[in-house]
């Protein structure tokens, strides 16, 4: 079961990402609403993945996944976005986010789920 922490700064998207990602099977073991927050979650807690938004106050998402990848390379980030901007989904990607999905898209959400609980399911994530 992938033990997942939801990073966002609207409420009910955190309920949205809550309810997709336990579709999928995911064990939710955290929420933040800022990128502060959830480095201290990913170092307490030590989840699988992270489903990371990207505008929030303080850090932002790019530089939340910078800090936590920096210090656990193997948690699967998954940014979560509004913004289909090409540039916003390169830098996550370069800052280590394995995955970039819209908001809206609800199935590339769902697939990102599903890739990283097959790389957890082989070994390629700390168990």
């Amino acid at each position: 079961m992938l033990r997942t922490v939801i990073v966002d700064d609207d409420r009910a998207m955190r309920i949205v990402g809550r309810l997709l990602a336990e579709e999928e099977g995911c064990h939710i073991v955290g929420e933040a609403e800022s990128g502060e927050q959830a480095v201290r979650l990913a170092m307490r807690l030590r989840p699988d993945a992270i489903l990371m938004d990207y505008r929030m106050t303080g850090m932002d998402g790019i530089e939340t996944t910078r800090a936590i990848v920096a210090a656990r390379p193997s948690v699967a980030v998954i940014a979560w976005t509004s913004s289909d901007e090409p540039a916003v989904a390169e830098a996550f990607l370069a800052a280590g986010a394995r995955a970039h999905a819209l908001k809206g898209d609800f199935d590339a959400l769902r697939a990102a789920l599903r890739g990283a609980q097959e790389t957890l399911a082989t070994g390629g994530l700390e168990a």
